[in-house]
């Protein structure tokens, strides 16, 4: 049985200091794989997308969209992809079973002062507890997450 990527989402650790890293955090049946993903990766799927709707005769507002959708779903391109495919192509990656994950939940709390909902995914593994901040908390997500972590998993 092939083994199926169930979600693809962007994930930033949460750094009080520094520069928080983005990675593609991509949960299948069996493991949970981590992606970082990096200005250049991004640059370049910019520069692909504006490229392929310029060779489609999409005029400036064409070209800027395009651009914008490579950016902002930069993930979505690992759903279409094998894992084994995944690993192979991003060997800085770092993969766990899910079944090494004790605690898996999404977290919220509120920004009053800049008005905003935060979500946090909070995983507890073999090297402790991480925690990496959420786009957005969507339907999709949490049930991949209930799918791959089962009663481990709490929204």
């Amino acid at each position: 049985m092939s083994e199926a990527v169930l979600c693809a989402v962007p994930v930033r650790t949460v750094k009080l200091l520094g520069v928080p890293k983005s990675f593609a955090f991509i949960v299948t049946d069996r493991r949970t794989i981590l992606v970082p993903i990096t200005k250049e990766m991004l640059k370049q799927a910019v520069v692909e997308a504006r490229d392929e709707a310029a060779d489609e005769g999409k005029g400036f507002l064409g070209k800027w969209g395009a651009q914008m959708k490579a950016s902002l779903g930069y993930t979505s391109r690992f759903l279409e992809m094998e894992p084994d495919d995944i690993l192979r192509q991003y060997p800085e990656h770092s993969e766990t079973p899910n079944d090494g994950f004790s605690k898996v939940r999404i977290r919220m709390r509120q920004d009053t002062d800049r008005n905003m909902t935060l979500w946090y995914l909070v995983l507890h593994g073999p090297s402790g507890k991480v925690k990496y901040e959420l786009q957005s908390r969507t339907n999709d997500v949490v049930h991949a997450l209930k799918q791959a972590y089962g009663k481990r998993f709490k929204a």
